[in-house]
C-alpha cells in the first residue's frame, strides 16, 4: 500500500485487504518446538532472483560456521542453479536440500519438520506462505518494507530482514539462534496467534465489513 500511495501519489480513502490462509492449515495441536537447537531452516516458492533463494546458503555459513544446519528448498526455478554453485563454493552440499515441487498439502507435513522459514523477496505482494509457516509455529523471517512488513512486527511474532541482504540475514539468524528458547517458543506462539487472525473466513469478513462501512459513510 505504502509503495502504491507513493508512485501514484494516491490521496484517496485506503484499506487493507488480507489474504487468508485456510483454516485447515492452522493445527489443533501446534507442533511443539523447544528451540534449544534451532538448525533446520526452509523456503518455500518459486527459486526466481527477486526472491534471493541463493542467498540464504552464504548468510547461513555465516552464521553456522562449521556448526551443522540443514537447509531445505521447496519449489523450482533458474535460481536452483546459484543455490548449487553456492552449496558447492562453501562444500556445504550435504546441508542444502532441493527438493522440488511439492503439493500444497504435502507442504505442511514439510514445514513441520524445521524450524525457521526463510523467505527476503523483493516486491513480495502478500505471500501466504508466510502465514502457512506461522500457522505452524514457525519463526518466520520476511523482508522489510516489503508485503508482509505489518504482519509481521520485528521480535514479536516473527523477523524482518532488508530484502536480499546477506549480511544481514547472517546477523539476524546469529541472533535468534542466541536467543533463549522460553523467547522463541514465545514468538512461535505469537505467529500462531497471528495465522488464526488473518484465515481466509476471517480475512473475508473483514473485507466485507470495510466495503460496507465504506458504502454507508458515502
Amino acid at each position: 500500500r505504502d509503495s502504491f500511495l507513493h508512485r501514484y501519489q494516491f490521496e484517496g480513502p485506503t484499506f487493507q485487504c488480507y489474504s487468508g490462509v485456510p483454516e485447515k492449515y492452522i493445527p489443533d495441536v501446534p507442533v511443539h518446538r523447544s528451540f534449544e537447537n534451532v538448525k533446520n531452516f526452509v523456503f518455500v516458492g518459486t527459486l526466481i532472483k527477486r526472491k534471493y533463494p541463493a542467498e540464504i546458503v552464504p548468510a547461513l555459513v555465516r552464521a553456522y560456521g562449521g556448526d551443522e544446519f540443514n537447509l531445505s528448498y521447496i519449489g523450482k526455478g533458474s535460481e536452483a542453479t546459484n543455490v548449487k554453485k553456492y552449496a558447492q563454493r562453501f562444500c556445504v552440499q550435504d546441508r542444502v536440500h532441493l527438493l522440488g515441487y511439492i503439493p500444497r498439502d504435502e507442504v505442511v507435513n514439510q514445514l513441520q519438520t524445521n524450524d525457521v522459514f526463510v523467505m527476503i523477496s523483493r516486491n513480495e505482494a502478500f505471500g501466504l506462505v508466510y502465514l502457512e509457516a506461522m500457522a505452524q509455529g514457525l519463526i518466520t523471517i520476511a523482508a522489510r518494507k516489503e508485503g508482509f512488513d505489518g504482519i509481521i512486527e520485528n521480535g514479536k511474532n516473527g523477523f524482518l530482514c532488508e530484502a536480499g541482504n546477506i549480511d544481514e540475514l547472517a546477523d539476524l539468524i546469529t541472533q535468534i539462534r542466541k536467543m533463549e528458547p522460553e523467547k522463541l517458543q514465545e514468538i512461535s506462539k505469537n505467529a500462531i496467534e497471528t495465522a488464526k487472525w488473518l484465515t481466509d473466513k476471517n480475512a473475508a469478513k473483514m473485507y466485507i465489513d470495510t466495503v460496507e462501512s465504506c458504502i454507508n459513510k458515502s
